[in-house]
């Protein structure tokens, strides 16, 4: 493999690392942090834009890999109206050019599997910190409307006990 389909790979097996975090069940508060961490530092955003402009490669890898597949997929198929005295194709071109083509299908799907799980990563990485900020929200919420709920409620000073003997709807306090 070149050198920049071994980054790509690389780059591929640090994109599934950062998904199985992502998935990785974690107390919420746990995970709140280190969204947070990761949507308001100022480096990992300089990362992230770093990212886009290595992602805008892996793009232009991808168009190119499957151009050369192409390439090698019409020189691989035999043209139409072939007379009998073409030459006759050697085992050495016909294993050469299935070793090319190999090679390209290989990069085409590294390349593509690593733009492919870049959108999923983005997607997941945006539903979760959205998840985060309404937990958080819910929380804030949760915790303000219960302290206004109990102010609101008068506390009885004596309890009140319904007499039940009684035919009318009298109540009697217990002292």
């Amino acid at each position: 493999m070149t050198l920049y389909y071994t980054i790509v790979f690389l780059i591929l097996v640090v994109e599934i690392a950062f998904f199985l975090l992502l998935m990785t069940p974690m107390p919420n508060n746990w995970r709140k942090h280190m969204f947070m961490f990761l949507s308001t530092n100022p480096e990992v955003q300089h990362i992230k834009y770093i990212l886009r402009i290595v992602f805008g490669f892996i793009f232009v890898l991808f168009i190119d890999s499957i151009n050369r597949l192409q390439t090698i997929q019409n020189a691989v198929l035999p043209t139409e109206g072939v007379d009998s005295t073409a030459p006759i194709h050697d085992a050495r071109t016909d294993a050469n050019l299935a070793a090319k083509k190999f090679y390209a299908q290989r990069n085409m799907y590294l390349t593509g599997s690593t733009l492919f799980l870049t959108l999923v990563l983005r997607h997941i990485y945006n539903l979760t910190l959205d998840v985060v900020r309404l937990q958080d929200e819910n929380g804030r919420l949760t915790s303000s409307s219960t302290t206004t709920s109990t102010e609101k409620l008068p506390s009885p000073k004596r309890p009140v006990k319904v007499n039940p003997s009684s035919s009318s709807t009298e109540k009697t306090h217990v002292e």
